[in-house]
């Protein structure tokens, strides 16, 4: 075990160029603008439209690197935290790997749903903890867009496509983005609240009587109470374990699923919603993707000065949940 501070030196993010208004939304199903602002806070959303999602992850992966000052033939690790990869192999960590130059990097993908960036980002420290890696490159990436269930309109409005990334970098004498805490926790969905269904070809020895597509099946109200209450534990964790007060710090990002989430959230804690960065109306629910855009906007727009604390917080299918929180 190597006992290095952990710091996050550098963002970015890329999103398709297609645009999905609300107007567009309401030509797909019976909805309107003002049903799907009132009850999610969408605006918008991106969405795939020839674009590959691995080169929207490599996109984000350079902006990163770029604001890290980071070569990608420096880099010791690749996670890309996905469950709608271009190819199931090679997996987007290893592409990324290949067409980057990051010739010594250890890569791979993981798949937690809408929690994959704090999970990989959770990873991401054991690993380079353990074996003193100094640079590591963490992606979400998620293209909702295609397994969206375009005969539901609970869910057909929420979804977006896009990728965000952060530089890790495990050396004491980084002056930025130190790391106090991070963390994941898992819980059984009984109730199958949130799933997306997996492929079902059959074989020539077992013939499936459905061909099922795979798509986003999920239960609103469920999932919206598990949310709430999760991320209000997950932040308060974070403060204990990072030694800070919620009144400490500056912005919270949290999943971006639903803006009636966040000012939930905002509202149990009896905390400024101000401090609580959204992105949700422009992006929409991006899965993976959700936290690491939403993170290096509220950078590059907010700019925090040094020595703020940021929060990160995400909820997901699993049911998943993690975060961290980090002094600028």
């Amino acid at each position: 075990m190597v006992n290095l501070s952990m710091h996050i030196i550098g963002t970015g993010a890329a999103v398709p160029k297609r645009v999905i208004t609300n107007e567009d939304i309401t030509k797909v199903g019976d909805t309107s603008d003002e049903w799907i602002t009132s009850r999610t806070g969408i605006k918008e959303r991106r969405m795939l439209s020839g674009e590959a999602l691995q080169d929207l992850a490599k996109d984000a992966a350079r902006e990163a690197l770029d604001a890290a000052n980071i070569a990608a033939a420096d880099l010791d690790l690749i996670i890309v935290a996905t469950f709608t990869p271009t190819n199931f192999t090679p997996n987007t960590a290893c592409y990324l790997k290949s067409t980057m130059g990051a010739g010594k990097a250890v890569a791979f993908d993981i798949n937690s749903a809408c929690s994959g960036f704090a999970y990989s980002l959770w990873v991401a420290q054991s690993i380079m903890a353990v074996h003193g890696y100094k640079n590591a490159l963490i992606i979400g990436a998620d293209a909702l867009s295609i397994v969206t269930n375009w005969d539901d309109r609970s869910t057909f409005v929420l979804f977006g496509d896009g990728a965000g990334a952060a530089v890790l970098c495990g050396e004491d004498e980084a002056s930025r983005g130190e790391i106090l805490a991070s963390t994941v926790h898992n819980f059984d969905d009984e109730g199958h609240s949130l799933f997306v269904t997996g492929i079902n070809n059959g074989t020539p020895f077992y013939k499936p009587g459905t061909s099922e597509k795979s798509i986003v099946t999920m239960d609103g109200k469920t999932v919206f109470r598990f949310a709430t209450v999760v991320c209000v534990d997950i932040m308060r964790e974070l403060a204990e374990k990072a030694k800070v007060t919620l009144d400490e710090v500056s912005y919270f990002v949290l999943h971006q699923a639903n803006g009636r989430i966040i000012d939930h959230v905002a509202g149990k804690l009896k905390l400024p919603i101000e401090r609580f960065f959204k992105n949700v109306d422009k992006y929409g629910n991006t899965s993976a993707a959700s936290v690491p855009i939403a993170l290096h906007q509220m950078m590059q727009e907010c700019r925090p000065k040094t020595g703020e604390l940021v929060m990160l917080a995400a909820f997901g299918g699993g049911l998943t949940a993690g975060g961290a929180v980090f002094r600028v």
